[in-house]
């Protein structure tokens, strides 16, 4: 008598924006090319991963297991973050950085780092350049610390030239650039990526502070000589690197689409001048290093990270006639004065000194009217309305 053994599918739902221009699109597209066998996606699985920020979710299915795979870059998580941390089961994170921050609001942390595509991010063969490229780049200014990297440039006095990729203009400083200082403003596609980063002799991230930071390990993959700081997530592979600019601890308040609090690395202008200094006199040997730790990044590709992210999640199977649930989460507040407030059929009558359990949208009509003197997040709170539109009004007494 044979016997065969019967594969079971494990299956996942992972989700977030599917605009791979963006970092969290890139995360989700990444994780989802390096799916082993025996892994299938499926909408309807019992496991369910948001890859974005927490706020980002509009609902679940009854029953399914809310992973949430995320990250910040400083000491200190907004409140639009952790406000919903508790309405998941599970939180992932890509550095040990990371794990520190979530873990004070969750019992529940792993780290899976982030990956890269080597068989694209790969050394290719191109034309010298007639003068040696610096290159750095990123979404925002001051967090990619390109200040940093223009202040540096300008100093180090080398015959080079310094290429900044940023996707938006508004995020550039206003002033007259000299004509060795190259901005590319504008998103790029894929290919112009792997060109734009092929043309560089060595990249810069100077950064102040990272989730993971996918740019220098895209450089790194493509055996170019890389200059980065140990911050936060970049502290994962910063063993990689040609060059560790060492930083300081510093508070920051900082905007750039979003509020930054808490503190972030402040790079070392002065070690940075050097770095570059160094690279350029000494780019052959720099270079062959570089091209000697392209087998190592292969620890980081999507393969492998998703291989570690397959290892921390639980099994899933298809949940058969699927409820969905609307993602509202709960907090327990206290308000400063007494108020009234009313969203549709539900009416509160709030006084001071009476603990009183709300959804986020009442939280949040209550907090921009300055009316809220404490709250307590709550664990995986789902009971739902009706899904119609809420619409909230607020009274104040006394």
């Amino acid at each position: 008598m044979e016997f065969c053994e019967r594969r079971i599918m494990n299956y996942q739902y992972w989700f977030g924006t599917e605009a791979s221009k963006y970092g969290y699109g890139a995360m989700l597209e990444g994780f989802r090319s390096g799916l082993p066998a025996g892994v299938q996606l499926h909408d309807q699985a019992s496991v369910a991963v948001l890859m974005y920020d927490p706020s980002r979710s509009h609902g679940f299915l009854r029953g399914q297991h809310r992973a949430l795979y995320t990250m910040w870059e400083t000491t200190k998580l907004p409140e639009k973050y952790y406000r919903f941390l508790g309405s998941y089961d599970q939180i992932i994170v890509p550095c040990e950085h990371n794990r520190e921050l979530f873990a004070q609001y969750s019992d529940n942390v792993s780290v899976v780092p982030l990956g890269v595509n080597i068989g694209y991010w790969k050394p290719t063969p191109r034309p010298a350049n007639s003068k040696f490229r610096f290159h750095a780049g990123g979404s925002m200014w001051l967090r990619k610390g390109l200040d940093v990297v223009v202040e540096a440039f300008e100093k180090a006095g080398v015959d080079a030239e310094l290429h900044i990729k940023v996707p938006l203009e508004r995020f550039v400083p206003q002033r007259t650039w000299p004509s060795n200082i190259i901005i590319h403003t504008g998103w790029m596609s894929k290919q112009e990526q792997f060109d734009w980063f092929n043309q560089a002799d060595c990249f810069i991230g100077a950064s102040r502070g990272e989730g993971f930071g996918l740019m220098p390990l895209q450089a790194m993959a493509m055996g170019i000589p890389t200059i980065i700081t140990p911050t936060s997530g970049q502290a994962q592979y910063a063993d990689l690197a040609s060059v560790v600019i060492p930083v300081t601890s510093q508070e920051c308040h900082a905007y750039e689409i979003i509020n930054f609090e808490g503190c972030w690395d402040e790079p070392d202008v002065d070690a940075l001048v050097e770095a570059l200094r160094r690279v350029c006199g000494s780019s052959d040997r720099y270079k062959a290093e570089a091209l000697g730790r392209v087998g190592e990044v292969a620890k980081y590709s999507w393969v492998e990270s998703c291989r570690k992210l397959i290892d921390v999640l639980p099994v899933g199977h298809i949940i058969e006639n699927p409820v969905y649930e609307p993602f509202i989460g709960y907090v327990k507040i206290q308000v400063n004065r007494r108020c009234e407030a009313g969203i549709n059929d539900d009416h509160w009558d709030f006084v001071p000194g009476v603990d009183y359990i709300v959804n986020n949208g009442v939280y949040d009509i209550l907090a921009k009217a300055n009316y809220i003197k404490s709250f307590e997040i709550l664990k995986r709170s789902n009971n739902h309305a009706d899904g119609r539109k809420k619409e909230v009004s607020i009274y104040e007494e006394g």
